[in-house]
């Protein structure tokens, strides 16, 4: 007997604990049971796009807080004017690379990003844009890098690598000169019955 209590009661602490979850509240005066529904839709969460973890720099999500974004972009030009030392470009690139929300103010979120890319391109950044790629499935740059770097093997004219480089390419990105390549590339590698599938989708 001594038991079967001791169970009931860590029964009765369980059905306490998913009462408090659930937002029910008990009014002792009447007994009835108030049930607050939650009629507030969730807020939309932010995409973090990046390569580096904040805390491999001693950084942090929200390190752009307090930054204007205006100040940011007048920033990225001054760079782009001058060249930095390899310490110097290490430095701006493990900042301006770590995962992170963008500033509250003064630019958005897909301007921040663009910088980011435009900079890594203008620098020829081919590996770490490669690694973005990697680490980052879907933002708005994707189309624009994958092009970049299909277009620099090609004029290597080192056709194998540049065809590696459409294994980036998914059902979001909506580009004719990726898709017509892409093409080329399962002919290229005597892939005819997916070119030929591909053709199709296309007309």
């Amino acid at each position: 007997q001594k038991i079967e209590n001791k169970n009931t009661n860590i029964n009765d602490q369980k059905n306490i604990s998913k009462i408090k979850k659930s937002n029910i509240q008990l009014n002792p005066q009447n007994k009835n049971i108030q049930i607050e529904e939650n009629l507030k839709e969730p807020e939309e969460t932010k995409q973090l796009y990046g390569l580096f973890d904040p805390g491999e720099n001693n950084l942090n999500l929200n390190m752009w807080d307090a930054t204007d974004g205006k100040v940011i972009k007048e920033t990225f030009k001054r760079i782009q004017k001058i060249k930095l030392s390899s310490s110097a470009e290490e430095i701006f690139i493990n900042l301006i690379m770590t995962y992170s929300y963008p500033p509250t103010s003064g630019i958005s979120e897909e301007e921040m990003l663009k910088l980011k890319i435009d900079w890594l391109i203008e620098n020829k950044k081919y590996s770490l844009l490669e690694d973005f790629l990697n680490k980052n499935k879907n933002f708005p740059e994707k189309s624009k890098v994958i092009k970049y770097l299909v277009d620099q093997n090609l004029a290597s004219a080192n056709i194998k690598d540049a065809c590696q480089k459409t294994e980036f390419i998914d059902q979001e990105i909506k580009d004719k000169y990726l898709e017509k390549f892409k093409i080329y590339c399962f002919t290229f590698n005597n892939k005819k019955n997916q070119a030929r599938l591909l053709l199709d989708l296309l007309r």
